[in-house]
């Protein structure tokens, strides 16, 4: 796109069998570059003339027609003034554009934007610039893109309240000196005493805040760049610096939506919390205890808890941050806007960044809590030397905490040796071992629960996919080859919670070893997959003896945070279930409302189409309808 001394560009992608028209030569002469949307290209296929070029974008414009009839132009622009559709008409002669483009937008009616409360004006002031620097961006979603995708004003009262409850928070902290549960979704270092609460508070809010603007601002950005006037609204990134990626970036919305309105709204974390309150049956012994399996969906949320349903992480690309969430927001690595229909670039590995916030949340609540004013060390004793406790909260805790002294055995393994491991009732009144094995390996213990998380609610148990998606992903990492013990182990903690190793124990290792030799013949993945293969084979004594250790905190998941209930909600499908075997390329006359599949059944292995890509984030952001499944307890 030429205009003046500035030059930009964007990719564009033929539409159906409109392809094999010929294009108009955009070099010489005059030609209407016609951008419209964001809608199905469907809509317009019967609205232009048979020999009229139309073309995909990845931008909020996801729809270029080439016309040189003025009366056609007249016919498409009528349509949208009448539907409310954003246009954007810019004139090219000789293949520069020209001035005089005419554009429509149609704004939202309401701006949302946010008010702060009272609190605010006790804060210090690095949090009250922090939180006014928020109102601006908000608001800059709701007047963009509140027209293009309604269902974010419900995002941004989500967003408007967690403003609101931290700065609260804060307000009600600042001079206090009593012991106070920490707002934030977070690990509590064991090292660390509190106190200074109003020191700590200010912190965490401030924290708090700039993770959300960060978040925020990018997606913005992103999304609202390519807007009529395109011409005034420059993508960062160079590619895409004419039209931007507004349909990519809202077909990730739409998948994190659905994730949102589905298993986000059920509160686990908080029904965790009601949980931790419960008792076993009386009488229940140890080994009963071991056995126990609750369904979350049978707990009801604690009602004072801060957990509240997770909040919709809006998404944006990234060059540096790859595959990444915090409780705000969630990156994805740029190669995916070309590549996403490949298994290594899949979209499906935003499911392990969002399961990371629901554990997060879960063990903010999980570790070592803090009892009144005992010390931690208190706790800790008090938590080990209950050996069968009644409640099911210290059942977890203790069980947990002895998770620590496990994961410390990974660290122990060679491949020379295998397993140099000291069982983990040895640690039982070792207590420095379990608060530094825990501050050391707590990462690895929720990266296991992840997983577990991930494989038993996205991936269904199925564990072939499962094995194929996370072994394509890691092959991207650099340097991988250092860290295949670990995602050995991962890989054996979450499938032994299919159903077939309950009654089989060799099933886990036979599983992944199957797996493994199938993906190492693979000349995109196989390097990555031979080398954990050859682990596997040469070290497998001392694999198991790990594994066994550690498979613990996955039934944890299993045991505590699954329900059937909330599977079928995420899986389920309102509309018509064929429409995920859609032909690769052709949009679906009926709108579908669950992405994960979509996305699953088009999916490929080898090869990387960015055509394709486009064609599946223009299905995601217009032609899936946002789900409302969700429990509103």
């Amino acid at each position: 796109m030429h205009k003046g001394p500035y030059f930009r560009s964007s990719p564009i992608f033929p539409y159906s069998s409109r392809s094999a028209k010929p294009t108009p030569n955009v070099l010489q002469g005059r030609i209407n570059w016609l951008l419209v949307g964001p809608v199905t290209p469907v809509l317009l296929e019967d609205l232009i003339a048979p020999e009229t070029s139309l073309w995909l974008t990845l931008g909020i414009l996801n729809n270029l027609v080439l016309i040189k009839n003025d009366d056609e132009i007249a016919r498409v622009l009528a349509w949208c003034e009448k539907n409310r559709v954003p246009y954007n008409n810019l004139v090219a002669i000789d293949g520069k554009i020209a001035l005089g483009e005419s554009c429509h937008f149609f704004p939202p009616e309401i701006n949302p934007a946010p008010s702060l409360n009272h609190h605010l004006q006790k804060a210090k002031l690095e949090v009250e610039l922090a939180a006014e620097e928020l109102a601006p961006v908000l608001a800059a979603i709701g007047s963009r893109l509140l027209p293009l995708k309604p269902g974010l004003r419900d995002a941004l009262n989500g967003y408007n309240l967690q403003i609101n409850e931290f700065i609260s928070k804060y307000g009600a902290a600042v001079g206090s000196t009593t012991n106070s549960q920490s707002p934030v979704h977070a690990f509590v270092p064991l090292n660390v005493e509190e106190q200074n609460v109003s020191q700590r508070f200010f912190f965490d809010v401030h924290g708090e805040l700039q993770k959300i603007t960060s978040g925020l601002s990018r997606f913005a950005a992103q999304a609202g760049t390519g807007i009529p006037p395109v011409l005034s609204h420059e993508c960062h990134y160079w590619h895409h610096s004419a039209l931007g990626l507004g349909t990519p970036v809202l077909g990730l919305y739409t998948l994190v939506s659905h994730i949102f309105n589905t298993l986000g709204k059920e509160r686990i974390p908080a029904r965790f919390v009601s949980l931790l309150n419960h008792a076993f049956p009386s009488g229940y012994t140890a080994e009963q205890k071991d056995e126990h399996v609750v369904d979350i969906s049978t707990i009801p949320p604690d009602p004072k808890s801060l957990l509240s349903p997770l909040t919709l992480s809006l998404p944006f690309f990234s060059g540096r941050d790859g595959f990444q969430s915090n409780a705000y927001s969630v990156s994805v690595p740029l190669p995916c806007i070309t590549a996403s229909t490949n298994i290594r670039w899949s979209l499906c590995n935003i499911t392990h960044e969002i399961s990371h916030d629901i554990i997060r949340a879960i063990l903010a609540k999980s570790l070592v809590p803090k009892r009144h004013h005992e010390s931690v060390r208190q706790t800790l004793r008090l938590l080990i030397e209950d050996t069968n406790p009644t409640s099911v909260g210290a059942y977890i805790q203790r069980n947990f905490l002895l998770l620590a002294p496990a994961f410390a055995a990974n660290h122990s393994f060679s491949e020379s040796n295998g397993v140099v491991a000291t069982y983990r009732t040895e640690f039982s009144d070792k207590l420095d071992g379990i608060e530094a094995a825990l501050e050391k390996h707590q990462t690895d213990i929720e990266e296991v629960m992840v997983h577990a998380f991930d494989y038993i609610y996205f991936y269904q148990s199925d564990t072939g996919r499962y094995l194929e998606a996370i072994w394509s992903s890691w092959a991207t990492i650099p340097d991988v080859k250092r860290r295949v013990v670990r995602y050995l182990l991962r890989s054996l903690c979450a499938i032994s919670l299919h159903r077939d190793a309950e009654t089989d124990e060799g099933y886990p290792i036979r599983e992944l070893r199957k797996a493994l030799q199938r993906l190492s013949k693979s000349p995109i993945v196989g390097d990555c997959c031979s080398t954990a293969l050859d682990t596997l084979n040469r070290s497998q004594a001392g694999l198991v003896s790990c594994f066994l250790l550690q498979r613990d905190a996955a039934m944890l998941v299993k045991r505590f945070m699954f329900a059937e209930s909330f599977l079928k909600s995420l899986h389920s499908e309102e509309g018509n279930a064929a429409l995920y075997h859609t032909k690769n390329l052709c949009f679906p006359d009926q709108p579908f409302t669950n992405p994960l599949d979509f996305i699953k059944n088009s999916l490929t292995v080898e090869t990387i189409s960015p055509a394709k890509s486009a064609w599946m984030f223009a299905c995601l952001a217009y032609n899936c309808r946002e789900t409302t499944h969700g429990s509103s307890a």
